[in-house]
């Protein structure tokens, strides 16, 4: 649908102020190295196998100086798995979202300072 509406407005070519659109596998993304000045992902990279590997990916795609905005499913650091409530709310979210095991906020934090990021502002709910 995306590009039915891009198309429809006029937004979709290879000029300025225009949309493409790539199909692709984010653990293995199909541009060169150092192409982008900005990458964002909502709610998408908790699917990756690894958050290191897709973060490094993205990484390897971003320019010198790039910025990478992410939205994302994480475990608060307040999640006990022994509190059977927070398991259930866990597991609904999981199940809902097609989610294997989803990542705490510090392996997120982690992950992403793993791949080589500066984290410059961090949001999260408490």
């Amino acid at each position: 649908r995306a590009i039915k509406y891009a198309k429809e407005e006029g937004l979709l070519g290879d000029g300025p102020g225009q949309a493409q659109y790539q199909e692709g596998d984010f653990m293995h993304l199909p541009f060169p190295d150092n192409h982008f000045d900005f990458v964002y992902a909502i709610e998408a990279t908790v699917h990756a196998s690894s958050l290191e590997a897709v973060y490094t990916e993205i990484a390897r795609v971003l320019k010198p100086g790039g910025v990478f905005g992410v939205y994302e499913w994480l475990m608060t650091d307040k999640f006990d798995d022994k509190n059977e409530m927070h398991v259930e709310i866990r597991q609904r979210i999981e199940r809902g979202n097609g989610v294997v095991g989803m990542s705490t906020l510090k392996e997120g934090l982690d992950a992403f300072r793993a791949s080589g990021y500066v984290i410059v502002s961090s949001l999260h709910a408490n």
